[in-house]
Parts: structure tokens; C-alpha cells; sequence
């Protein structure tokens, strides 16, 4: 019996296209073989979560995964326009910080998924991303997800109110520190929908603040291709470890012109009481152009014949002071002259 067990666990641990397969037909246990039952990760169980934000959240996740099936994304037809009407979303409140009361004013869980199906429109309908780019960046979605959803799926609605109400009042706060931050500041949802703008970042991207909040823009429109698949990249690496939280980084963004800003970038997950990412605060130094100019050539050349100068002074100076040497007799010796040796020879 003990021997049918063991045989059984190790034949079921290996999935045959046919059955009974060659072992079990050698010893004799041809109608113990069968597939074993292999239990699934907890965060791909087929019941619902408690939460109904989190289990729709979970189903969109899903439907973007899908999209890594080779020849399902389709050619983009459509360009990258913030003001295109595809591509907005409508939410159940305002992202407006202006009303303190946020714990009356938000009575249900905040709506991921409409972050993550912005994401597949965009991705779907941008000519400039290539096939790889999207491909990257839904890779990079999929390393985070099973973490993601680990920790949602023991969350009520209850929990979800309650994290949003803290998010929402941690916006009030933040808000009035962005006006002390002198460098481009930007925070962000984790599905990059953006919630504060900083007085220095609307000026160096060329967009409003309140275009840029009310109508639903997304950190990523704003970069450039290959900064946004970094970014999603090195968000899915570090949204979980709380070793490195803050990134720093290379980024290039979009000016409402059409011109590319290449900036210094760095970031900060945000957490929630359930250690789930909550929002990113984001900030930029713009990388400013070292072209040269004949002005300032012209006046460091001056210094450089300046300094010259000034060392050829310093250096007659230094002559002039060293002692002279007096010889008793200039007429009839050189200046090789040694009377030591002299005297020496004459003895």
C-alpha cells in the first residue's frame, strides 16, 4: 500500500499525454495512473473577491495579460492626442483636493480598472509604441500582478473605501507641500492616473494643471516611448520592495509642442496600510543644452593671457631677488671658475 502511494504521487507529478504511461505498465500499476490534481497559486482561485473594486480590478489585469498571446494586439491607427475622446474616462468623483471632508464625500472603492483599460486603448490605438514596447510593458504588468492581487483578494469594500479616504486625504497634505518643492512635481495613481501637479512641471511640459487633472491624464502620455516602458519596468521591480522604494533614472518627456524634454527622473512608491502601492510621487530636473558661446570664450580666453601674464611677472620678481655672486677678480675668471681646485693644482 505504502509502495501504491508512493508510486501514484510520483506518477501523478508528471503529466503524460497518455495514460496508463510505460512505469506504471512495468510495475504492474496500470490502473493506479492518472493525473494528479495540481492546486492552484492563490491569486488565480476561481471565487470572487470580497471586494468588488478588487475583483474587477483582477479581471482587467487578466484581459491585458491576455494580450501577450501573440497577434492579438492590433495595428494602431490612432496617434498620441491628450485631448482625443477615446481615450477618456469618466470617474465616480472629482480628483479635486479643495474639499477637506473627504471621509463624507467617498462612499465607494476607487475604480482601478478603468486605469488599466486606459492603458490597453493607448497602447492599442498609439502608432508610436512598436510591437515590443507594448510587449514589454505588459510583461512588466504580469511580474507585479500576482503580488498585487495576493493582497487584495482578503479585502473587503470597507477596505477599500477606507484606503481610497486616506489617499484622497494624504493628497490635501501633499498638495500644500508641493508649493515648497521648487523641482517639477508630480503625483500619481499606480495605474499613473494623475492626481497633484506642481507649478514647475506645468511650465516645462507646456499643459494646465487642471487639464492635466480633470480630464484624466495619465504620467505616461507625457513621455516619450521608451521612457514609458521604462518606467513600467522599473515600477513593476521595485512597487513591492521596501528596500528601494525611490528610483532614480533617465527620462524624456513630451512638451505640448511636440518637442522632447530630456530630464533627470526619480520616483517613490507609496504604500497603504495593506502594503500595496498606492500612489508615486514624481519629480524632474530638466537637463539644460551645453552649447558654446563666443561671449564667454572670449572673456576665459582674456583670463587665460591674463594668468600668463601675471606668471611671467611673478616670475621676473623671483629673479630680481635672488643675491647676486661677487667674484674678486671678474676680468681674469670665468664664470667656471673654482678656486678651490685652483689652489689645489698649485700645491
Amino acid at each position: 500500500m505504502i509502495v501504491s502511494a508512493i508510486q501514484f504521487r510520483t506518477c501523478s507529478s508528471k503529466f503524460h499525454p497518455d495514460r496508463p504511461c510505460s512505469r506504471c505498465i512495468k510495475r504492474g500499476l496500470a490502473d493506479q495512473c492518472r493525473d494528479g490534481h495540481r492546486k492552484k497559486p492563490k491569486y488565480i482561485l476561481e471565487d470572487d473577491f470580497q471586494s468588488n473594486s478588487a475583483n474587477s480590478e483582477f479581471n482587467v489585469l487578466n484581459e491585458l495579460i491576455g494580450t501577450l498571446q501573440p497577434g492579438t494586439l492590433q495595428q494602431p491607427t490612432l496617434g498620441n492626442d491628450l485631448t482625443d475622446n477615446t481615450l477618456d474616462t469618466q470617474l465616480p468623483y472629482s480628483n479635486s483636493t479643495e474639499n477637506t471632508n473627504v471621509y463624507s464625500q467617498i462612499t465607494q472603492p476607487y475604480p482601478y480598472e478603468i486605469g488599466y483599460k486606459h492603458l490597453i486603448n493607448y497602447l492599442k490605438f498609439n502608432e508610436n509604441f512598436t510591437q515590443n514596447d507594448k510587449l514589454r510593458i505588459f510583461k512588466a504588468i504580469s511580474e507585479f500582478r500576482p503580488s498585487l492581487l495576493s493582497l487584495q483578494i482578503n479585502l473587503s469594500n470597507h477596505d477599500e473605501i477606507f484606503v481610497e479616504q486616506s489617499l484622497r486625504r494624504s493628497m490635501i497634505d501633499l498638495s500644500e507641500l508641493i508649493k515648497c518643492i521648487s523641482a517639477p512635481t508630480v503625483v500619481w495613481r499606480r495605474t499613473g492616473e494623475i492626481l497633484l501637479v506642481g507649478d514647475e512641471f506645468q511650465y516645462i511640459v507646456g499643459y494646465d494643471r487642471d487639464s492635466l487633472i480633470n480630464t484624466s491624464t495619465y504620467i505616461y502620455q507625457l513621455m516619450e516611448p521608451i521612457s514609458a516602458v521604462e518606467y513600467w519596468q522599473l515600477f513593476a521591480k521595485h512597487a513591492f520592495d521596501s528596500a528601494k522604494p525611490t528610483v532614480n533614472t533617465y527620462c524624456i518627456l513630451n512638451h505640448q509642442n511636440g518637442n522632447p524634454i530630456p530630464c533627470t527622473f526619480s520616483f517613490t512608491i507609496k504604500k497603504d496600510i495593506f502594503d500595496i502601492p498606492s500612489y508615486i510621487i514624481g519629480t524632474w530636473l530638466p537637463i539644460l543644452p551645453t552649447e558654446p558661446d563666443d561671449d564667454n570664450d572670449d572673456i576665459e580666453q582674456d583670463l587665460s593671457y591674463d594668468s600668463y601674464d601675471n606668471q611671467d611677472k611673478l616670475y621676473d620678481d623671483s629673479v630680481s631677488l635672488q643675491p647676486k655672486k661677487e667674484y674678486s677678480d671678474t676680468s681674469n675668471q670665468s664664470p667656471y671658475f673654482n678656486p678651490t681646485l685652483s689652489m689645489s693644482m698649485s700645491t
